[in-house]
C-alpha cells in the first residue's frame, strides 16, 4: 500500500477519539464487542499518515492479534492500547515524527521487531 490514511486500524472505540483518551471503565454487556484472533501478515507500506492504531476497550481488550513480517514507513506512528497477547513478529516501523510505537496498557511480545524514528538531518 502507498500513501494512504492509516496503515492499519482496530479500533473498539471507532470514531470516539475523546472516549480513547478517557478510558473510561464501563461494564461489559451483550453489546460490548469482543476482538480476537487476528493475524495480519505480509504487509508493505509506505507514505502513510499514520502506522497504525491497535485499541481495545478497558473493559475488553483485544486478544491475541498478530502482526507477522509488516513494514510500515509513516509520518506518525503506531499506538497500541488495552490489548493482551499481542504479538509482533518481525515488524518494521519507521516514523518520521514522534515514537515510532506507543503501547498503554497492553502486553506486546515482539520478535525481531524494530520500531525507531526517522531522524532529520
Amino acid at each position: 500500500m502507498k500513501n494512504v490514511k492509516t496503515a492499519i486500524t482496530i479500533n473498539l472505540f471507532y470514531f470516539d477519539k475523546a472516549g480513547q483518551k478517557e478510558r473510561q471503565f464501563k461494564t461489559a454487556t451483550s453489546t460490548t464487542p469482543v476482538v480476537r484472533n487476528i493475524s495480519i501478515s505480509n504487509v508493505v507500506v509506505t507514505d502513510a499518515k499514520t502506522a497504525g492504531e491497535i485499541i481495545g476497550l478497558p473493559e475488553m481488550p483485544l486478544t491475541n492479534v498478530r502482526l507477522d513480517n509488516v513494514s510500515i514507513k509513516a509520518t506518525s506512528g503506531m499506538t497500541i492500547q488495552d490489548g493482551q497477547d499481542l504479538e509482533l513478529r518481525d515488524v518494521q516501523i519507521v516514523a518520521q515524527k514522534g515514537e515510532a510505537l506507543m503501547v498503554t496498557n497492553a502486553r506486546v511480545r515482539t520478535i525481531k521487531t524494530a520500531a525507531r524514528e526517522k531522524r532529520q538531518p
